[in-house]
Order: structure tokens, then sequence, then C-alpha cells
């Protein structure tokens, strides 16, 4: 598929990127990523997406894991910026 370009300063991400500083109480991390990701489908329409995960691994393989704190702190997250979205 083709490469995902993430736009930070796109208006459509600034609420979530704000949910997520104000949840971890520091500046938003910014990463390359190599794997593939179904945002390239919304990305072929121009619609913005953010590639966000809990800590985890073994993708696709009897041995993936994820670990279940940080699975709760991605929900929390979640949960803080759709509670945000709902408030006018």
């Amino acid at each position: 598929g083709l490469p995902l370009h993430f736009d930070k300063t796109a208006p459509s991400v600034q609420p979530f990127l704000r949910a997520l500083e104000q949840f971890t109480g520091e500046p938003v991390k910014y990463r390359d990523s190599y794997g593939a990701t179904d945002g390239r489908y919304f990305a072929m329409h121009d619609i913005p997406c953010i590639i966000i995960e809990p800590l985890g691994g073994g993708r696709h393989s009897q041995d993936e894991w994820i670990e279940q704190a940080d699975l709760l702190r991605y929900y929390e997250l979640l949960e803080l910026w759709l509670f945000k979205q709902s408030r006018p």
C-alpha cells in the first residue's frame, strides 16, 4: 500500500492531540512506523488518521501479546477524547 503521512497540524486531529497531552501530561511524541495500516484506505480520500496503540508485540503470530495495564490506559485515553467530543 501507499505510505500514510500524518499531518499533525490538521485541524481535525487537534482535539485528540490535546486530549493525549492532557492524559499523559507530556508533549505528543511522534515516530515513524514502517508497518502496514488500514489508515492508508482513509488517506486515499484525504481523511486524516492517527495511528496509536497500546504496548504489545508479536503481531499476527501465536505469540502476540498486549500489556494489560497499557490497554486500560489506551481505553481511558479514548474515553477522555470521546467525552470531550460529546460536550459542546
